[in-house]
C-alpha cells in the first residue's frame, strides 16, 4: 500500500502525498484525534502509563500541584493535559500539502507544550498510534483504489 513516513518535530508530521487535500485532512483529523484520546487517557508516546504529578509543595507554599488538579476536575491527579483542556483544544490540522499533513498547536500554547513535553513525552506518536494511522491509510488507499477500478469500469 500507499506509505507514509511520521516526524516529531514540535508537531506532528506525517508525508501522505497520494491522498487528495481533503483525504489528507481526513487522515490529520484520525491522527489527532487518536493522539488526543491517547494524551486524554494519561499515556504517554511509548504507550505506557505517564509519569505521575508531582506532589511537592511549591516554595511559595500552598498546595502542590496534583492536588489542585484532584480538588479542581474532581477526578484523578493524572498527567492528561485536561486541566484547563486549553492546550489539547489548541491542537489542529495545521497543514496539509502533498508533502506533509502537520498537526501543532495554537501559537499561544506552544511554550506550554514544550514545557510539557520537557516533564514527560506525550504529544508524539506512540506504536498504537502509528498502527491506527496505517489502517486509516490502508483504508483510505482501498478507498482510492475502489474509486479508480469503479471508472475505469464504467468507461
Amino acid at each position: 500500500m500507499a506509505g507514509f513516513k511520521i516526524t516529531i518535530k514540535r508537531s506532528v508530521r506525517i508525508n501522505a502525498p497520494v491522498a487528495t487535500r481533503a483525504q489528507r485532512l481526513a487522515l490529520g483529523q484520525v491522527v489527532l484525534q487518536t493522539v488526543r484520546g491517547r494524551i486524554k487517557s494519561a499515556v504517554d508516546a511509548n504507550d505506557a502509563p505517564a509519569k505521575p504529578l508531582s506532589a511537592i509543595r511549591p516554595r511559595h507554599g500552598g498546595t502542590s500541584y496534583a492536588v489542585q488538579k484532584q480538588m479542581r476536575t474532581g477526578g484523578r491527579a493524572v498527567r492528561d493535559w485536561t486541566l484547563t483542556g486549553a492546550l489539547l483544544g489548541s491542537l489542529r490540522v495545521s497543514i496539509a500539502t502533498q508533502k506533509r499533513i502537520v498537526i501543532s498547536p495554537a501559537e499561544d500554547q506552544r511554550g506550554k507544550m514544550a514545557g510539557n513535553q520537557a516533564l514527560c513525552e506525550m504529544f508524539a506518536f506512540s506504536p498504537k498510534d502509528e498502527a491506527v494511522t496505517q489502517e486509516a491509510m490502508d483504508h483510505l488507499v482501498q478507498r482510492m483504489i475502489s474509486l479508480i477500478v469503479a471508472n475505469s469500469i464504467s468507461r
